[in-house]
Formats: structure tokens, C-alpha cells, sequence
């Protein structure tokens, strides 16, 4: 009886690792551009770029004591699925504009190929939060 169970344990604490190393099977990478921003001065600063490779659910993207944490919530072949715990970032509008009425983005799913892009509510200085997803590359 001790054996099935120990069996049991091994075979769903395998299956689990192997859940978790999706996005590493996959080769699936996020870029996120960070640009901060400020309507005060005519020079900005440069942007920075990071690149998380091999990503798998729970990865940290973004971790900012002022904006909060973006987390890697699901990862497939056609997309990515972000959890987002701040409370300023929103998609911005069409024609580029920010709502500063919207509620914050809790979800956002960026598809492979495909870049998305997340703004602080404020209009004189920010930031601006590019986040592309590409799989096998």
C-alpha cells in the first residue's frame, strides 16, 4: 500500500515539474521595454529592454515597488496570459491617449508575435511597458 502511494506521489509531483517547464519546451520568450517618461523635460531617458526566455507559470516580468509585480500566469503556443497586481497600468486608447478614468489592467494575454502595451495613468510622467511574445526563437 506505502508503494502505490509513493508511486502516486512520484507520478503527480512529475507531472506538475513537467507543467512548469511548458514555456521551456516551448522556447517561449517575452521582451518587455520599460520607458519612463516625464512631460516636464524635452530629454528622456533611454528605454530598458528585458528578455525572459524559457518562461513557465510563475515567472516575475515586473517587480516595482511604486507599479506592482506582472507574473506569468499561462503559457501556450499562441499566447502568453499575464497577471497584473498594481494599481495605475492600463491599456491606452486607439488613437494612443490614456484613460485616466479606466479601471487597471488585472489580465493581460499578448499574443505570439505580437506586442502590447501598458501606461501609467498620468499625464506628466510615467511609464510605458511594451511586452512582446514570441515562441521558438
Amino acid at each position: 500500500m506505502k508503494r502505490k502511494i509513493f508511486s502516486w506521489m512520484i507520478l503527480i509531483a512529475m507531472t506538475a515539474a513537467l507543467s512548469a517547464c511548458k514555456g521551456a519546451e516551448l522556447h517561449a520568450t517575452v521582451t518587455l521595454t520599460e520607458q519612463w517618461w516625464s512631460g516636464w523635460k524635452k530629454e528622456q531617458p533611454e528605454p530598458t529592454v528585458k528578455t525572459f526566455a524559457d518562461i513557465a507559470e510563475g515567472t516575475i516580468l515586473y517587480d516595482s515597488a511604486y507599479d506592482g509585480t506582472i507574473t506569468v500566469s499561462g503559457v501556450t503556443e499562441e499566447a502568453v496570459v499575464l497577471q497584473i497586481e498594481h494599481s495605475c497600468f492600463v491599456e491606452p486608447n486607439e488613437n494612443g491617449n490614456i484613460n485616466l478614468g479606466a479601471a487597471p489592467v488585472k489580465t493581460l494575454t499578448v499574443k505570439r508575435g505580437e506586442e502590447k502595451e501598458l501606461v501609467t495613468q498620468a499625464l506628466d510622467g510615467g511609464v510605458t511597458l511594451r511586452i512582446a511574445y514570441a515562441v521558438g526563437e
